[in-house]
């Protein structure tokens, strides 16, 4: 929707003016404001255009996608400011103690400490996912047209050093799948597997920090210190003595993979 209105504005109107025109018509569009402002502060953030492109793909308007892909393939990083909210969270968790029972006769968690970590995790899920699974549907569609799948595999240069796992994810994805380069494809098939590793092991830490109260006060100390959600996920698994790279042999239970399944 958002790229269809600046289309028609700079048709009727042109430049400036329809940048102004966009911004009071994006006010009547969810969380519209919020992105308008983003587009003018982060236009180098990926994840910016790659939610724009999310809402391009649930409008059915594959012009907008392409014009959201092509803007976040020129961007120089991807930040989804997870890890911001994260930390915010994490501190804010500290104003007030929760409810005794909330973690005593058979509550959440058998601690206080367990108690918040399950809920600045659990909150800190619901942020909303820049349209991850929309950029794969779309570069694969396009795998045959030569400049889109170059604007594809320029985004996962990105991507793999994003700030997310889901990030990370796509960008490998679109390398093993896109790129002609067999030691590229064979290098994130290899990097694809730790990544399942690595959030396989993080998610285990989580679950545990509902009755040990150490482990959920060094992930609420992790959190609080900021960063990225791909950082705080390493640094855990670091502070726990857990290898990042997938023992030898090792693979995902039930045919598990790192795609970005994410709804958009």
């Amino acid at each position: 929707m958002e790229h269809d209105l600046r289309r028609r504005a700079r048709h009727r109107i042109g430049g400036a003016h329809a940048r102004q025109g966009i911004r009071r018509r994006l006010a009547d569009v969810p969380g519209g404001d919020a992105l308008a402002t983003l587009e003018d502060k982060a236009a180098d953030n990926a994840a910016v255009w790659l939610m724009v492109l999310g809402q391009a793909a649930r409008n059915n308007d594959e012009t907008a996608e392409k014009e959201a892909l092509a803007k976040a393939a020129k961007a120089s990083r991807y930040d989804d400011y997870a890890g911001v909210s994260l930390a915010a969270l994490a501190k804010a968790s500290e104003t007030l103690p929760p409810p005794d029972d909330l973690y005593k006769s058979n509550g959440a968690a058998n601690s206080a400490a367990g108690v918040r970590a399950l809920l600045v995790f659990g909150l800190n899920s619901f942020q909303p996912v820049p349209g991850l699974q929309a950029t794969s549907r779309l570069c694969s569609d396009g795998k045959d047209d030569k400049d889109l799948r170059q604007q594809c595999l320029t985004l996962a240069k990105t991507l793999v050093w994003g700030s997310s796992p889901l990030a990370r994810s796509l960008g490998l994805h679109l390398q093993q799948t896109l790129s002609d380069n067999d030691q590229t494809r064979q290098q994130a098939e290899t990097a694809r597997r730790n990544l399942v590793w690595q959030v396989h092991n993080f998610g285990k830490l989580t679950l545990q920090t509902r009755n040990q109260p150490d482990v959920a006060e060094k992930m609420l100390a992790l959190a609080r210190r900021g960063g990225t959600r791909m950082s705080l996920i390493l640094a855990a698994l670091r502070a726990e003595g857990i290898a990042v790279e997938a023992p030898e042999g090792w693979k995902p239970k039930g045919g598990q993979n790192t795609s970005a399944t994410t709804s958009d």
